[in-house]
């Protein structure tokens, strides 16, 4: 099967498809070469060639590099902070209450976890506790 409606909802009104790379069923249509230039990175045809040339002249670019580990550097940075702004949330919620479960089991509903900040007065911006 190549592509499955599974209902996802991200809450922001998109419409989110997930493609299945080894699917067979898309051979020899401009699809199917996609998919295979994404599992195999070998190019069949004009524009996954055009794709492998791209990400060639990316992997070479000094300038996409220093780019790129910057980015790298900075999301883990923000995934630091982010669990440092988690943890002060953890620590406020008495563990016998069921937003206890449940902010430690929606860590990543974004939604839920939000309305929980608010809810018990965590600020989700920086805060340096060095």
């Amino acid at each position: 099967m190549y592509c499955k409606d599974y209902g996802i909802s991200l809450g922001d009104e998109t419409y989110t498809v997930i493609l299945n790379a080894a699917c067979t069923e898309l051979q020899n249509t401009e699809l199917g070469n996609f998919l295979r230039f994404v599992k195999t990175g070998e190019a069949t045809n004009p524009f996954t060639n055009e794709l492998l040339n791209e990400v060639t002249n990316v992997k070479h670019t000094k300038k996409w590099e220093v780019e790129y580990m910057t980015l790298l550097m900075r999301d883990k940075e923000n995934r630091k902070e982010e669990r440092k702004i988690f943890a002060r949330l953890i620590m406020a919620i008495p563990q016998d209450s069921d937003d206890y479960n449940l902010a430690l089991t929606s860590s990543d509903d974004e939604a839920i976890i939000k309305a929980l900040y608010k809810k018990y007065g965590v600020d989700e911006e920086s805060q340096d506790d060095n």
